[in-house]
């Protein structure tokens, strides 16, 4: 299901700060029924790649896919490729004629190194499809996830996206992590995902 801008918007109505922190109003995306979002203690980012956004899987379920020297959807997919991600089920249960149904999410892990420092409170993460990114002002996206993270330059958390939520196999999503400072959106880091 697509998320537009209006609760983008109503979302960002919501979110404001007290002193050093980046809070959301009671009842506004509450983050205790998301369980597409787990903040995860801050480790070293040790990739270089998307500028300190690095992705990996999260769970036995999910697996890093080899990328192509192709071009796909529009975009060149060679040395600049994004990171891409396939589901799997259970290796000791597998066969080939193992059909992974929608009840079977992608889980993926961030490590990233931010372009601002974090304020302790809450971050939004917009998760967009790359392909509906060609009208920068619709700002259409497909999920919207809050967690509470710690103040730092470094954040790493685990996503879990299902296509029970809107989230397709061949699609590349751009993942946008925010946080509402006196009044303004900071992009505290962003880069972009590929699902198979």
């Amino acid at each position: 299901m697509k998320t537009i801008l209006a609760l983008f918007g109503t979302a960002f109505l919501s979110l404001g700060t007290v002193g050093n922190l980046a809070v959301a109003a009671p009842g506004e995306m509450n983050d205790a029924d998301s369980s597409q979002i787990e903040i995860l203690e801050s480790q070293d980012v040790s990739c270089v790649a998307q500028s300190g956004f690095c992705l990996t899987p999260g769970a036995r379920t999910t697996i890093a896919a080899p990328s192509p020297a192709s071009v796909s959807h529009g975009l060149h997919m060679g040395a600049d490729s994004p990171p891409r991600f396939s589901r799997t089920v259970n290796l000791a249960s597998r066969t080939d004629q193992t059909y992974i149904d929608d009840s079977v999410p992608w889980t993926i892990d961030i490590n990233a190194m931010l372009r601002h420092r974090a304020l302790a409170g809450n971050a939004v993460f917009l998760i967009s499809d790359a392909k509906d990114q060609t009208n920068h002002s619709s700002r259409e996206v497909t999920g919207v996830f809050q967690g509470k993270i710690p103040a730092g330059e470094k954040l790493s958390a685990r996503l879990t996206l299902s296509p029970v939520d809107g989230f397709h196999s061949g699609r590349i999503y751009n993942v946008r992590i925010v946080q509402l400072v006196r009044g303004k959106e900071v992009v505290l880091t962003e880069g972009p995902v590929q699902l198979l």
